[in-house]
């Protein structure tokens, strides 16, 4: 995809600028819903991420007058399959990952299932997590990745996780070990955009995003998280020179699994 750099530069700000507007108006229809119970909280954040994921598609075909499939696949078709097999692969290795924590820290996990909160809260998880996961993807994975498609792949990877990572730092977890936050993020996105590259198209990574957020709402959450966490279990705090130590291994595990897989001739 070739396009002027300052046509990207303004097209990157018009879709940033659609949704922190969007959102704006989003979060001033929601006030009058309270936010007194873990599920509307949740609500709040998440439908904010609804003008982003209209945002970049929309300016994406506007800038490039190619169809929207060709922003998430350079084929132009979704493999919905391969959406299916990093969700499967990551929350796997998410699983994997936790079951090595708990047996090296099992006074820090305890059970709090509360099918009164969860149900409620796992349904707008469903609803309205893969608007916030896939409108980042698309953006990060997508438009990001097209923009430094003229760059070898190495330097795409670096920068793909170096502009993930940053705007990450907001979440109140970095607040305490930013450096730690900051790797834990930079390979997540970097380990993410290498698949995408790899495969190209993003379907990998749009199935990873979401199994790494629903893993965290759902399954296995920990206090004082940028979003509320109604999970089956709770660990005290995030251990962030663990998240990072185990991203070292689960990254790579993640790349090898998600490989096309061949039949020998």
């Amino acid at each position: 995809m070739r396009m002027p750099w300052w046509r990207w530069v303004l097209a990157t700000f018009v879709i940033l600028s659609l949704w922190v507007y969007g959102s704006a108006l989003i979060t001033y229809a929601l006030r009058p819903l309270p936010t007194t119970q873990p599920w509307q909280v949740l609500l709040h954040n998440l439908a904010t991420f609804v003008p982003f994921l209209i945002a970049t598609p929309l300016v994406w075909w506007y800038a490039t007058r190619r169809p929207v499939a060709a922003l998430i696949d350079t084929r132009g078709r979704i493999d919905g399959r391969r959406i299916v097999h990093g969700f499967i692969a990551w929350f796997a290795l998410s699983g994997l990952a936790t079951i090595v924590d708990w047996r090296l820290h099992p006074g820090s996990y305890r059970g709090t299932f509360d099918v009164t909160v969860f149900v409620p809260f796992a349904l707008v998880t469903l609803v309205l997590l893969p608007v916030q996961s896939w409108a980042e993807e698309l953006f990060f994975r997508g438009w990001i990745l097209r923009w430094s498609s003229s760059l070898r792949v190495p330097a795409q990877v670096v920068l793909n996780g170096l502009v993930f990572a940053l705007p990450h730092l907001g979440n109140p977890e970095a607040s305490r070990q930013t450096l730690l936050a900051f790797g834990s993020w930079f390979l997540l996105g970097a380990g993410w955009a290498y698949a995408s590259i790899r495969d190209g198209g993003i379907e990998v990574s749009m199935g990873a995003h979401l199994a790494n957020n629903a893993f965290s709402l759902l399954l296995v959450g920990y206090d004082g998280a940028v979003l509320p966490t109604s999970a089956v279990f709770t660990t005290s705090s995030l251990d962030l020179a663990g998240t990072f130590v185990s991203l070292l291994f689960v990254v790579p595990l993640f790349a090898f699994v998600t490989r096309r897989w061949r039949r020998p001739q």
